[in-house]
């Protein structure tokens, strides 16, 4: 590969990648002379960056999450509105239910171009000790196909296989910092050809829900999980997330060992995150949009070879254990950006300790955003590029 590769996608397909080698050296130095939380926020190599508040040991199981996985493939194809989309429901509100979380069902009828279709989005709740929630999402419909049989092992297995698990193993390590909900979305798939109307049916009800209820300002951060379970696992820089939480992923997957499922080129997609974005939730979308080869979207993206077999346990372990080994950090650095915004409440003594807030700062590398999370529901910028989710 030269110095500067650019993958342009043929026309009709709605993914832009760019790799940039040099780029890559160039933010990698800025950001070792920076931590940076998001605009005026950022403070020099000279001034440390607290430590995160240290959780008790979660352990993330990728052979139970195989087995969700697994489990949601055996129902067959599993597109929104169907029979199988059901018993995929039934089956995630026992998984939910089983390890202690209350289930909330957000049911919904879509308008599509095919008709209204009925939709639902499921939801566990895992209360935490201060307010504020964290999302940890993921779609389990899959793509409509004539004629062909999709049951999307990866595209829709994976990712609601991995919420499952990390909800059992932030569950048993008792009560978490921040509320978490575990969030599966019914209708990320177009039921035709992808378009803004056409696509991501159930995260846009979920946000427009929260704010008509006036909650959505409690988000304070949003993990979007899809496309994780590949044999040769490939996650890029999704370029609409917030940076300065996408950042410490990256730094949590070096530090794990797993660099290189961690790539550092950037890849932009639309996805389930994007809602929350465009309403000023910081939000961070983990993909791996090269299934099955190293291609942008991969030669088994929609296809009937999508199936149990291309999929993996240590993938999924690999994800699991980066998103476990990440979340204090992004706990962390939430409760930074609340007080540098004056809506925290106040920590514990050692909490206050282990989350030292450092003084005033300006810059930002990252692309982040800071706000008061009540303000949140104000529209974020977002690239508008052509591109299309899986």
């Amino acid at each position: 590969m030269t110095d500067r590769a650019r993958y342009r996608p043929p026309s009709g397909n709605r993914v832009q990648l760019q790799l940039d080698a040099r780029l890559n050296r160039r933010l990698a130095l800025a950001l070792a002379a920076f931590v940076c939380l998001g605009p005026g926020t950022c403070h020099g190599a000279t001034t440390a960056a607290p430590p995160p508040v240290k959780s008790p040991v979660a352990t993330f199981d990728g052979r139970r999450a195989l087995k969700d996985a697994a489990d949601l493939v055996a129902l067959g194809p599993r597109p929104s509105g169907s029979d199988a989309a059901r018993h995929a429901q039934n089956l995630i509100i026992e998984r939910l239910k089983s390890v202690g979380l209350v289930v909330r069902q957000d049911a919904f009828t879509a308008s599509t171009p095919a008709g209204d279709i009925p939709m639902k989005n499921l939801m566990g709740v895992l209360p935490g000790k201060r307010p504020g929630v964290i999302v940890i999402g993921a779609h389990y419909d899959t793509k409509r196909m004539k004629d062909q049989p999709f049951v999307g092992a990866n595209d829709g297995g994976a990712g609601t296989a991995a919420v499952l698990e990390l909800a059992r193993a932030m569950a048993a390590r008792g009560k978490p910092r921040y509320t978490y909900w575990f969030v599966l979305f019914d209708g990320e798939e177009s039921i035709g050809e992808w378009s803004e109307e056409d696509s991501l049916y159930g995260s846009r009800h979920f946000v427009e829900m929260l704010r008509a209820q006036k909650i959505l300002g409690n988000v304070r951060a949003m993990i979007l999980l899809d496309l994780i379970g590949d044999t040769d696992l490939t996650i890029l820089k999704e370029s609409n997330s917030y940076g300065a939480y996408r950042d410490l992923f990256w730094a949590s997957a070096q530090r794990l060992g797993y660099g290189d499922q961690f790539l550092p080129d950037f890849a932009t997609v639309a996805d389930d995150h994007l809602p929350f974005v465009r309403a000023g939730v910081r939000a961070v979308n983990l993909i791996d949009f090269m299934y099955g080869d190293r291609r942008v979207p991969g030669k088994y993206w929609h296809t009937p070879a999508d199936t149990m077999d291309k999929i993996s346990p240590k993938s999924l372990q690999i994800t699991g254990e980066v998103v476990l080994a990440t979340l204090p950090e992004i706990e962390n650095l939430t409760y930074i950006i609340e007080t540098r915004a004056g809506v925290a409440t106040p920590l514990d003594p050692d909490e206050e300790r282990a989350a030292a807030i450092p003084p005033p700062i300006e810059g930002d590398v990252t692309g982040g955003l800071l706000q008061a999370p009540e303000a949140s529901t104000r529209p974020r910028p977002v690239p508008v590029a052509p591109q299309r989710a899986p």
